[in-house]
């Protein structure tokens, strides 16, 4: 063989060689590529099953001609196989609750027909267990049309939704009830604001009537003290007139005997003289009496004036406070309390006078009757001083006191410590209505337990004097200071 021939060949094995090992390359890349995209392909199907299954959704695949179904992921709940083969819809409606056919169907041909994007629906397919429903929701849509347009597959997913719907429908029935509950509830409430307005009627009304009690309660103390004062006035003034009485008889006997003497002839210079000093005793002791009859007749006529009038007038206090005392000196005469007063002779004020009277009797009465122990004699002050625009009346007794409860309560109407004894409980509340209502002052009460009682009063020295009608009357503040007491 010549060289020619030689190179000619190892040419062509190179050539073969070298074309066999393009070949070989270009098969490998494509292997290569092959196992790259199955990769990928089986990683997205790994990722879409993966997805199906953190969804719990079904994929489905549904071949129109072949009538061909398949399932991926397929819900668990669902009786249908993973494959299954179907002639028509009809026979894919026989899993479907009857009710929800319909539902399930239109839908479903619509799309078929191109008359919607996507189909979607929710009905109930037959599960495995018991032969019990499950809820579905169905979403898909053709991927492959014929040129006519026919829907040739679908793809889509099914979703279990029977939880959601149960919480739907409890939720629902939920709703229900509380619209069953609000509309009770809104009954309930009507018939107890009627209830309420028919017990607030009622209350009012009772209140009405406890108010008109507490008037005749005041009105009964208020008669009920001065029916006491009357009699404490009467047999005060009983003895004076039952001296006047005495003495008058002694005069008359005495007369009628010397008139018989000079009838006689018998009567004698002493028996003139004697009979003219009996009749100048007589006639002192009788005068004496009646001006002490008359003195506390004027204090009562004045005080009970005062406390019927209700008008406002100028009192010299000094003057208006004796005649007050004198009036209390029979229920203080049998007590033994001695009552010391210290006011100016020129301190005058323009105020409701009775009411000034019916302030100082309480505050007397309210130590006679708690502020010592029976049988116990106690010392009582009243003090009274004059500023500018005001003045001050201080009341004390050294009594037994009281304690801070009682302290605390003593103005409230009806409270008393001789609940069963014959205390009202009203007294001071008149006292404390009085000065901070009609008179427009205040009133602080200090006490306690066996160092007395101390009542500071603080008033004007002149109240505001009602304005008059045409009539010359005054009946509203006449019916105001009535309220404030309890007059009827």
């Amino acid at each position: 063989m010549s060289w020619l021939t030689l190179e000619v060949f190892l040419t062509t094995v190179f050539l073969l060689v070298l074309v066999g090992g393009f070949a070989w390359w270009r098969a490998r890349a494509w292997w290569r590529r092959q196992q790259s995209t199955l990769a990928e392909l089986r990683d997205s199907e790994e990722r879409l099953l993966l997805a199906l299954r953190s969804s719990r959704d079904e994929l489905w695949d549904l071949n129109l001609a072949s009538g061909h179904l398949t399932r991926v992921n397929a819900l668990t709940e669902v009786e249908l196989a993973p494959e299954v083969r179907f002639q028509s819809l009809d026979d894919y409606l026989m899993w479907v609750h009857p009710d929800d056919r319909e539902r399930m169907a239109e839908p479903f041909i619509a799309h078929l027909k191109g008359q919607t994007d996507f189909y979607e629906a929710s009905y109930r397919i037959r599960g495995r267990v018991g032969g019990d429903f499950s809820w579905v929701l169905s979403r898909g849509q053709a991927v492959t049309r014929d040129p006519r347009g026919r829907a040739l597959r679908l793809v889509g997913t099914n979703r279990d939704v029977s939880e959601i719907l149960a919480r739907d429908m409890e939720l629902e029935r939920l709703n229900r009830d509380l619209t069953e509950i609000k509309g009770e509830l809104e009954k309930r409430v009507e018939e107890r604001t009627r209830a309420l307005k028919q017990s607030n009627h009622e209350l009012e009304f009772t209140l009405d009537e406890l108010k008109l009690a507490q008037n005749q309660l005041v009105e009964s103390e208020k008669m009920a003290a001065l029916g006491g004062l009357v009699a404490g006035i009467a047999h005060e003034i009983n003895t004076p007139l039952g001296i006047s009485v005495t003495a008058a008889s002694h005069l008359q006997t005495e007369s009628t005997g010397l008139v018989k003497q000079m009838q006689a002839g018998t009567m004698k210079r002493s028996d003139l003289q004697r009979f003219e000093q009996e009749v100048q005793t007589s006639a002192q002791l009788i005068l004496k009496n009646l001006e002490r009859a008359s003195r506390l007749i004027r204090s009562f006529k004045q005080v009970a004036v005062d406390q019927s009038s209700e008008m406002p007038r100028e009192v010299v206090l000094d003057t208006y406070l004796d005649e007050i005392l004198l009036s209390m000196h029979p229920v203080l005469k049998k007590t033994g309390h001695q009552v010391a007063k210290r006011c100016a002779t020129d301190l005058k004020v323009l105020t409701y006078a009775g009411a000034i009277s019916q302030i100082v009797v309480n505050l007397l009465m309210n130590s006679v009757e708690h502020g010592y122990p029976e049988g116990q004699a106690g010392q009582i002050t009243l003090h009274c001083e004059g500023y500018d625009a005001e003045w001050l009346l201080l009341y004390r007794d050294d009594g037994q006191g009281m304690s801070e409860e009682v302290r605390q309560r003593v103005f409230e109407p009806f409270f008393t410590t001789r609940r069963g004894q014959g205390g009202s409980g009203l007294g001071m509340h008149i006292v404390y209505n009085l000065v901070t209502q009609l008179l427009g002052g205040s009133i602080d009460l200090l006490s306690k337990p066996g160092e007395g009682v101390e009542v500071q009063i603080q008033l004007p020295r002149r109240v505001p004097v009602p304005e008059t009608g045409a009539s010359g009357g005054s009946q509203p503040v006449v019916r105001g200071i009535r309220a404030i007491r309890g007059d009827a």
